[in-house]
């Protein structure tokens, strides 16, 4: 863990065959990374194996494309497990990865697990969660996700409830391909939670 640390404190190594053995390394790493009965020995395990999701993400297009696309598989996978530690880890990962490789289709396979856990009983896998599909949104996937969060609106999660409005008011306006749409959004936004919705917000509609 330490020495996986302490490489992100220093960019990619300019030597090709260097970055290649690193490369390698993690892969071997990630390959040999399995889920056991032992909680201590998972623990341990997936200790490492995270800060080889966060070099990868540290080296960017510098990691082996299958590389990342490993990494998003796994993270795919944990975040469906029932584990909230490393689901919580998984989802907050999973967006970062996606700041370093947006055009990998990859991460949208698994927007159901995220629409799944913005349902979860904990409100720290559910905040994280719609944290993660905001981060991931983008003009193709804006109106699944805004759509989604809207249904969750009306299932009064009063301690997260401020926070939807202001993504979905946000992303409304950020991905808006015609006014009706945003309009239509932004009136669902006040059907649905009512005083929640600032007056900043239905000022602008006006």
């Amino acid at each position: 863990m330490k020495v996986l640390k302490l490489l992100q404190l220093f960019p990619p190594p300019e030597s090709k065959a260097c970055l290649n053995s690193i490369n390698e390394y993690m892969m071997r790493i990630m390959q040999k990374t399995e889920v056991t009965k032992n909680v201590n020995r998972n623990n341990s395990d997936h200790s490492i194996l995270f800060e080889v999701f966060n070099l990868v993400i540290h080296y960017g297009d510098s990691s082996f494309e299958i590389l990342r696309e490993d990494t998003i598989k796994l993270l795919g996978q944990y975040i469906d497990v029932r584990e909230p530690n490393i689901k919580y880890l998984a989802l907050e990962t999973m967006s970062r990865m996606n700041n370093i490789d947006r055009k990998n289709k990859l991460i949208k396979k698994f927007m159901h697990v995220f629409f799944k856990n913005l349902r979860d009983n904990d409100i720290s896998i559910r905040k994280i969660a719609l944290n993660s599909l905001f981060s991931l949104c983008d003009a193709q996937m804006s109106g699944e996700i805004v759509n989604e969060i809207l249904d969750y609106l009306q299932e009064n999660d009063y301690e997260l409830k401020e926070e939807l409005v202001l993504k979905v008011a946000i992303l409304a306006e950020k991905f808006a391909e015609n006014l009706n749409w945003y309009i239509d959004v932004i009136i669902k936004l006040i059907e649905y939670a009512g005083d929640y919705v600032n007056e900043d917000l239905w000022f602008r509609v006006a």
